[in-house]
């Protein structure tokens, strides 16, 4: 049965240490506080690695494999997520992550994915002849996050109507016409050439 491997990066650790406390033992002067320093730094990395690894093993497992859905979904290539690990959370693998790396990491991802599009809904009951048109502004609005003041504004300069619900099915078509210039059928607003 193989080991785990953050057990023998951690027995690996501590031999490197007892080898470098070895050697700073037998310098003089500066070399026996950087060989010191060194064995220190080696110490701090044992004990993370082993408060990692004492972590419950389940809560870490589903963690790691959400970080694994999330850069799939994202399409993250093998060396950028090292590039990301480094960044984040210094560390060379997803195994080594502690848990409040690990949130990090899992928040970086998910403020990375496309945000959800928030849906309008009309105010007031349309007429079955307006109500398929209303559908459409307010996806509109929704995709673009804008309010329903925003097309009342616009109802207000074209017909001068309180509420664009108000709008005659004509005025409805031009509504949209105009919604779609600046934004687009599918929303984001168009970039002015």
């Amino acid at each position: 049965m193989s080991k785990d491997p953050l057990q023998e990066k951690i027995e690996a650790l501590k031999a490197q240490a007892a080898r470098s406390r070895e050697a700073a033992e037998y310098a003089s002067g500066n070399a026996y506080y950087e060989g010191m320093r060194r064995v220190d730094a080696l110490r701090h990395e044992i004990a993370h690695l082993e408060m990692v690894a004492a972590e419950p093993k389940d809560k870490r497992k589903r963690e790691i494999q959400h970080i694994q859905i999330l850069r799939r979904q994202l399409g993250i290539d093998e060396d950028t997520y090292r590039a990301l690990l480094w960044t984040q959370a210094r560390v060379e693998s997803t195994t080594e992550l502690d848990e409040l790396q690990r949130r990090k990491i899992l928040d970086h991802l998910k403020a990375k994915q496309p945000t959800e599009r928030r849906w309008v809904s009309p105010r007031v009951r349309l007429p079955e002849h307006k109500a398929r048109m209303a559908k459409k502004v307010c996806a509109i609005l929704g995709n673009n996050g804008l309010s329903h003041e925003y097309a009342d504004g616009i109802a207000k300069q074209m017909q001068h109507v309180d509420r664009w619900e108000f709008l005659h099915a004509d005025d409805l078509h031009a509504l949209i016409a105009a919604l779609e210039k600046q934004y687009g059928a599918h929303g984001r607003a168009r970039s002015k050439k």
